[in-house]
């Protein structure tokens, strides 16, 4: 099957973030091509200079930032839709790593002809904001965690927002140094938070890094 006839029928086709970039600026399907992740794979290396814009089909990516100390800590998790290498696009390199969490696939699209379309397309220039947007808004909220006053807090908000970032009631947790950082609290102390939230019956472990969360959810990501 060609990447044309993928697009056309993709069963995200509907909910693709390239799709407005897509149609706005008339870019052919050709170029776009899907790439299969497994996890730990890397869709974009901060510093990196990025040679194409990615979307999220499936799956979910970690988002990894080394601010110049401390060494590089986990920031976020971003679940599918989302649109990264945006960056790239104004002709700077990416400022966090992106890896796969879990076995993931996304969508590429060559940035070279990107540029030039965007230059000249107010409906392109619009559609990057609100991608940038979206992008910002979830950074602000896993960056809301860790200014939770508790750890018991912190560690439910942190599954809430992977429920969320997932689309699923049943979530894989990230590795655990990740999840950790992710909560604000050192490893041991995102277990004990964990335990306890089973046992106030907030939680239910289906598995090993899996949980489901019985308490009150989220309200869903707005589509852009």
């Amino acid at each position: 099957m060609s990447p044309a006839a993928g697009c056309a029928l993709c069963v995200m086709r509907a909910a693709c973030a390239l799709q407005p970039l897509l149609d706005d600026l008339r870019l052919t399907q050709a170029l776009v091509r899907e790439r299969r992740l497994t996890s730990g794979d890397a869709v974009m290396v901060q510093g990196q200079v990025a040679q194409q814009l990615a979307t999220l089909k499936v799956g979910a990516l970690m988002l990894r930032r080394n601010p110049g100390v401390g060494g590089p800590r986990t920031v976020a998790v971003l679940g599918a839709g989302y649109v990264l290498s945006l960056r790239a696009l104004l002709a700077q390199r990416p400022g966090a790593h992106a890896v796969a969490m879990v076995p993931s696939r996304v969508c590429e699209v060559p940035l070279a002809p990107l540029r030039t379309l965007l230059q000249r397309s107010a409906p392109a220039a619009r559609w990057l904001a609100l991608q940038q947007l979206r992008v910002t808004e979830t950074l602000a909220d896993w960056a809301a965690v860790a200014r939770l006053p508790d750890a018991l807090s912190r560690v439910a908000a942190a599954v809430q927002l992977l429920q969320r970032e997932l689309g699923t009631r049943e979530v894989t947790l990230p590795p655990r140094d990740d999840w950790a950082q992710l909560c604000g609290c050192a490893p041991e102390t995102t277990s004990r938070m964990l335990a306890r939230l089973e046992q106030e019956g907030r939680l239910r472990r289906t598995g090993r890094g899996r949980v489901v969360w019985l308490g009150a959810s989220l309200m869903s990501r707005s589509p852009g």
